[in-house]
């Protein structure tokens, strides 16, 4: 046995018989489940954000601008959104992988583009998200849970970078902490 697989078992060995500290188990067990959390509402919620975004970015108009208020400089001729389509899922169905690799890869080319979803819960509400890019690495994601009984009830957006090819769900490397825009 070398000396690291000695060190190993010693270590494995103690850990097994010593106490188990359960306030630090749950503890720990609870920071992980938040985080999860934060990384599925994130996953979430791109859509209608980039929806929005799409429409200011169409509609010509800056985004600290009122709608009907000209913006100063009219922009360049504005990217088409790509259009990776709206999804309304059933219990255990997933996006099909064309439209998980249409919004990854707008976001790598530097395209806008928008993806919706709406999937149920295991009760059967549903929730609806949407994830859109106006061109830059960055995914605005928006979830909307108003229509879940057993949920918050409420509408959040996370700002993303970096989506990651999933066979199920859109889900990204780094997001933003929630932000509720309507409760």
């Amino acid at each position: 046995m070398t000396d690291i697989e000695q060190r190993i078992s010693e270590t494995l060995r103690e850990r097994a018989t010593g106490e188990v500290d359960v306030a630090s188990l749950t503890a720990n067990a609870v920071a992980r489940g938040h985080a999860r959390r934060a990384r599925r509402r994130a996953a979430a919620g791109v859509g209608l954000a980039v929806a929005a975004l799409g429409t200011t970015l169409v509609a010509g108009l800056r985004p600290d601008r009122s709608p009907g208020v000209p913006a100063t400089t009219p922009p360049a001729t504005p990217a088409v959104a790509v259009d990776c389509g709206t999804f309304d899922l059933g219990q255990g169905e997933h996006l099909p992988v064309s439209a998980l690799n249409c919004l990854r890869e707008a976001v790598l080319d530097g395209r806008p583009a928008r993806l919706a979803e709406t999937r149920p819960t295991t009760e059967g509400d549903p929730i609806r998200k949407s994830y859109t890019t106006g061109g830059d690495e960055h995914v605005t994601v928006v979830v909307d849970t108003r229509e879940d009984d057993f949920g918050p009830r409420e509408v959040y957006r996370l700002v993303c970078t970096d989506p990651v090819l999933s066979v199920a769900v859109v889900m990204f490397d780094e997001c933003t902490e929630p932000e509720v825009i309507q409760d």
